[in-house]
């Protein structure tokens, strides 16, 4: 739109120049004209379509800069982006451990063999394992009661693992693209994980798990693995 506009004024005042200056000689050949005149006539005409001119590249000059900083923002935002989901992977690691000591600590399996079978997995790839485990049973007793196990690695390790998820949020926070990052982030398995763990949310860190919607309803809805 400012782009036409600018356009429609640059040949308004060509067409107007060329106008005023026909219309200037067909008065010279209608009657005599003192030199100071003639000069004056042209000079209006020349002032006026510099005025016009001048108008049309401060409007053009307003849009270049405005499409810089539209590409800036977006050069920044994608920046940033990508620099969240490096954080983010290389953090998996530690979010995998953790949640395995959750699982075990929480007696999240407790057959020995099963237990044997979950770690072997692990190592040999599986990372997720205990995530799926986490987010199955984020509703049963034993698992909220966990934070109870003072004498276990859960507490902790619970801590430990919504300190990082939450700093990566606040960091994605600052991409300013509607909450799709956020929303992307979340439905990760970690993700799943991370909210899983602020259905057990204590007096401490409510507030801050609310700040994403999370909160001890959250998740009331179908298992997902």
């Amino acid at each position: 739109m400012i782009r036409f506009l600018s356009i429609s004024i640059f040949f308004f005042a060509l067409l107007a120049a060329a106008g005023f200056s026909y219309w200037g000689i067909t008065l010279f050949q209608s009657r005599e004209w003192q030199i100071g005149e003639i000069g004056d006539y042209f000079g209006g005409v020349l002032g006026g379509t510099a005025f016009l001119l001048l108008f049309y590249s401060t409007v053009l000059q307003q849009h270049q800069i405005g499409e810089q900083n539209k590409q800036t923002r977006n050069q920044q935002r994608v920046t940033t982006q990508q620099l969240v989901f490096q954080i983010f992977d290389s953090m998996k690691t530690e979010l995998e451990r953790l949640s395995q000591q959750m699982a075990e600590a929480a007696k999240l399996v407790k057959n020995e063999d099963t237990v044997l079978r979950y770690r072997e997995n692990f190592s040999n790839g599986d990372r997720l394992a205990y995530l799926s485990l986490i987010w199955i049973n984020r509703h049963r007793p034993h698992f909220q009661q966990a934070l109870q196990y003072h004498e276990t690695p859960f507490p902790y390790a619970r801590e430990t693992y919504i300190g990082l998820f939450q700093n990566l949020l606040s960091t994605a926070e600052e991409i300013k693209d509607n909450g799709h990052t956020i929303k992307n982030l979340l439905n990760t398995s970690y993700g799943r994980g991370y909210r899983a763990l602020c259905i057990l949310a204590t007096k401490e860190d409510a507030p801050e798990a609310q700040k994403w919607g999370l909160n001890g309803a959250e998740g009331n809805g179908a298992e997902h693995t």
